[in-house]
């Protein structure tokens, strides 16, 4: 299942933004290197992993000096979720390196991954940034 970017995903900090939007291409990217009739490249595969957490790694120290820059309250608590989302993929990962898993397997729960870290921690900041503005958020989707 592709991932789709949305205007409601929106903050008030563009860079970020961009990024969020990266992080979604992607991973729609990794998802889309294993369909059924396709044999993936073991390199291209790679490649396309360590973007992705070099990616990963990068944006969430930008976001965190977001965070505490604007002093959003969650910061700490958003730092260790990120931790730990980026420990969670590398422990993804080594299934995979020992033949034992498939890269739809770690392409989907990666992508679970992702989504449950930018609905629970990202869309928490969004709405307290929409309150700090005065104008509260609307949940993406409703």
């Amino acid at each position: 299942m592709t991932l789709r970017w949305s205007e409601a995903f929106l903050s008030n900090n563009s860079t970020l933004d961009e990024e969020h939007a990266e992080l979604f291409r992607l991973l729609n990217r990794l998802e889309s290197l294993e369909p059924p009739d396709r044999n993936v490249d073991p390199e291209e595969f790679q490649r396309n992993v360590e973007e992705l957490l070099e990616y990963t790694t990068q944006h969430c120290s930008r976001e965190e000096q977001v965070m505490s820059s604007v002093r959003y309250p969650g910061h700490e608590a958003h730092a260790v979720d990120h931790t730990a989302l980026r420990a969670s993929l590398i422990v993804l990962l080594q299934p995979v390196h020992a033949g034992r898993g498939t890269i739809s397997i770690f392409s989907k729960e990666a992508r679970s991954l992702f989504l449950r870290h930018f609905q629970k921690e990202d869309l928490a900041y969004l709405r307290w940034v929409g309150e700090q503005s005065g104008q509260p958020r609307a949940e993406p989707g409703a």
